[in-house]
């Protein structure tokens, strides 16, 4: 266990919107599991000061789980071509939200590497956005 150095990059797309970016860089750990999974620890500091602790659990590029502790818990679970309702406590309550997964490219090594996730979310089965999030992850 080392302190990494990890950027996060997001783009969303929203119906009729246009794109929206977010990139940040911190520092986090990256644990190399059993049978070629991998987790992935940080914190993030949103552009509005909202603070979360991340933890990213993957599986080669079957599937992945997310978890983020903050102001507003949410917790995603994401398996290629399959949709997983998913709960976000948002200021108003908490929220389900369909997660489609498109695509997971998993290149993570012992030493770093690069996790990238695109999904689209919902609710009540009506699209809200599709998102693409990616990790690098350096020593």
């Amino acid at each position: 266990m080392e302190n990494y150095k990890i950027t996060l990059r997001t783009l969303t797309r929203g119906k009729g919107e246009s794109p929206q970016t977010y990139e940040m860089t911190t520092t986090g750990e990256l644990f190399s599991l059993k049978n070629g999974c991998y987790k992935i620890r940080y914190n993030e500091t949103t552009p509005d000061g909202t603070e979360f602790k991340n933890i990213v659990t993957v599986k080669g590029n079957a599937g992945a789980k997310v978890s983020r502790q903050g102001e507003y818990d949410t917790d995603f679970t994401l398996d290629t071509d399959k949709k997983h309702l998913c709960l976000i406590n948002t200021p108003f309550g908490e929220l389900s939200f369909g997660v489609l997964t498109h695509a997971i490219r998993n290149n993570l090594t012992e030493s770093g590497g690069e996790l990238y996730f695109k999904y689209t979310l919902d609710a009540n089965n009506r699209f809200i956005s599709d998102n693409e999030v990616q990790l690098k992850i350096t020593q």
